[in-house]
């Protein structure tokens, strides 16, 4: 019998426990990882995650590394990689904020 492994790739970093998290709800859970390991088992032995940056995963997914990738719409978009998008997760939200150098003397927006 051929064994069949889906391998996923799953953002490394800030969104990595959310991730995991939205992986365990859906009832795949992650198998004797400290954490450092580049490669995790799954309690379904035909998948398996991959930890990588996030923006490196639609090139992981594009040139067959990996079969699905879990990453920003935005890194999905800039990377010029052939993927496409399966489902809006609606996670992983980022903020956007206006930032000066200390040094600036810039305190608030009036100061602009």
């Amino acid at each position: 019998m051929l064994e069949v492994t889906i391998r996923i790739a799953v953002p490394k970093g800030h969104l990595e426990n959310t991730t995991v998290r939205l992986l365990q709800d859906a009832g795949i859970g992650v198998v004797g990882r400290d954490g450092r390991q580049l490669f995790a088992k799954t309690n379904d032995p035909e998948i398996e995650l991959v930890f990588v940056r996030a923006e490196d995963i639609p090139n992981f997914v594009a040139r067959g590394s990996t079969d699905l990738g879990i990453t920003g719409y935005d890194l999905m978009c800039e990377s010029g990689d052939d993927v496409a998008e399966l489902l809006d997760l609606k996670y992983g939200y980022t903020r956007m904020v206006v930032a000066a150098s200390g040094k600036s003397g810039i305190k608030s927006m009036r100061d602009i």
